[in-house]
């Protein structure tokens, strides 16, 4: 019964943020959804509690089937992010696809805008667990069934079947499919 209530309260949440939902999904204490463009959960989306969820004018955000973000993660779409299915997050994760512009020193920072968005977009691959403290942003896709460690900055491509740490990211081992076992990259 609690289980139930908690999905109904989820799908009330949805509504009135005009988020679309294909199914139940799991809202943890004060999240926070910002939708000025599109939202789009799919089914047993959970979102733990105090994050923040943003969608800019003609932006879209989706969440894949599964997908569980950790307490105080904050994802903001400025034009595309899109994880994919059963993306896991830990706590304090930052995925943003957009980034302030700074072309004039003459003027602050924080009127000068943002970078144009129709040059970002940010990807997910299924499967993919993306460590505490992690922050995405600006033009990335990252591959499916990949490790972001914890406290990594991620500003470039991350392959499938990779692991990956570090600021700035750096690959640290690949999975070889033939040879069906992980390979230690450079170090």
């Amino acid at each position: 019964m609690k289980e139930t209530l908690k999905h109904i309260i989820a799908l009330i949440k949805c509504r009135l943020n005009h988020v679309q939902t294909n199914g139940f999904c799991y809202f943890g204490r004060k999240v926070n959804i910002y939708n000025h463009g599109r939202i789009l959960l799919h089914r047993n989306v959970v979102i733990r509690s105090y994050c923040d969820i943003f969608s800019s004018k003609d932006a879209t955000l989706s969440i894949g089937e599964g997908c569980d973000i950790g307490n105080r993660a904050r994802i903001a779409a400025g034009k595309s992010v899109t994880l994919g299915n059963y993306v896991l997050t830990g706590p304090n994760v930052t995925i943003i696809d957009y980034n302030h512009s700074y072309s004039n020193p003459d003027i602050p920072i924080m009127h000068q805008g943002n970078t144009p968005v129709e040059l970002m977009k940010i990807t997910i691959g299924d499967g993919t667990w993306i460590g505490a403290n992690s922050v995405i942003v600006g033009k990335v896709n990252i591959g499916r069934n990949c490790v972001i460690g914890a406290n990594s900055v991620v500003t470039k491509d991350i392959p499938d079947y990779c692991v990956a740490v570090g600021n700035p990211i750096r690959i640290i081992k690949r999975y070889d499919h033939k040879k069906k076992e992980w390979i230690t990259v450079g170090r």
